[in-house]
């Protein structure tokens, strides 16, 4: 484990995935511990793609591969590139055994770095391969709630403080997208209220909203925002049916496959595009209040 540090502030990472799994200021813990009777996972890293596909499967150019839930990066033990007393870098390559079901030469590096509120997140794809490459990529930190002694879950709201036009991505019963509708917050504009049905039927995934949200109480004070500048969609998870004592508030540039689509990379509408040689980024962070 890595453990990088600055003034009040200190976060933990696995090598495994390069997977955040501690996030504290002054001590509080405010990331979820991976208890496996409800999820065993903390912040895993979503590539080469977000969610489900139709069969777990994909097609490109003509040639059928198979692909797991989230892609493969949650699953893959990446190496320490770089490292100091507030900052880490993880990459992963291609290997013989990820080319079996995405075949692409690449190189994925997580940048983490502390600052004084927070964790800022970078991800940065390169495409080492002599053709267009496809790929989808998101984040899926898990954050306690409650986050203070006295507070229940129905205790929090989702809070977005910017303006937006949000909509609300569909799903089916197996949590592939059917397609969008507008999104009206139940609560005063720009707040959801946290309640233990809300779940019940897989994640409220939306995008048209305001680049950061926060989870927070009235109640309480302590409280975590997410700043998804670059990312047009935003989703939250519980498993459902349960009650879980922690919240997903997740990042995505991307979705998953549509119901009843075998999806062709070539054609899934969103999919990130990268010309050979070229690099792609994105930043995002997580702010402890």
């Amino acid at each position: 484990m890595i453990t990088i540090r600055q003034d009040a502030i200190a976060a933990s990472f696995e090598e495994e995935g390069a997977e955040l799994v501690s996030l504290q200021k002054d001590g509080t813990e405010y990331l979820w511990n991976g208890d496996p009777v409800y999820w065993d996972r903390h912040a895993p890293i979503l590539f080469p793609f977000v969610g489900r596909l139709e069969r777990k499967k994909y097609f490109l150019r003509g040639r059928e591969y198979p692909m797991g839930l989230h892609g493969f990066a949650s699953r893959s033990r990446f190496s320490v590139r770089r490292e100091s007393d507030s900052g880490v870098t993880f990459s992963l390559s291609d290997t013989e055994e990820t080319r079996r079901c995405y075949p692409f030469q690449f190189r994925l590096e997580v940048h983490y770095v502390l600052q004084a509120d927070g964790l800022c997140v970078t991800f940065l794809v390169q495409n080492l391969s002599e053709s267009e490459m496809y790929f989808g990529i998101g984040g899926h930190p898990g954050f306690r709630v409650p986050l203070e002694a006295g507070l229940r879950l129905e205790d929090y709201s989702l809070v977005w403080d910017e303006p937006g036009e949000p909509e609300r991505i569909l799903f089916s019963e197996r949590c592939l997208t059917t397609g969008r509708e507008e999104f009206k917050f139940p609560g005063k504009i720009g707040t959801l209220p946290l309640r233990r049905n809300l779940f019940d039927h897989d994640a409220i995934v939306l995008t048209g909203t305001g680049k950061r949200v926060r989870l927070c109480s009235e109640s309480g004070t302590r409280a975590v925002e997410v700043i998804f500048p670059d990312m047009p969609y935003i989703g939250f998870w519980q498993p459902a049916f349960q009650d879980a004592p922690f919240l997903c508030i997740e990042p995505w540039a991307t979705l998953p496959g549509r119901d009843g689509v075998e999806e062709h990379l070539e054609t899934f509408p969103g999919m990130i595009g990268l010309a050979p040689g070229k690099a792609y980024r994105n930043t995002w962070g997580i702010r402890l209040l």
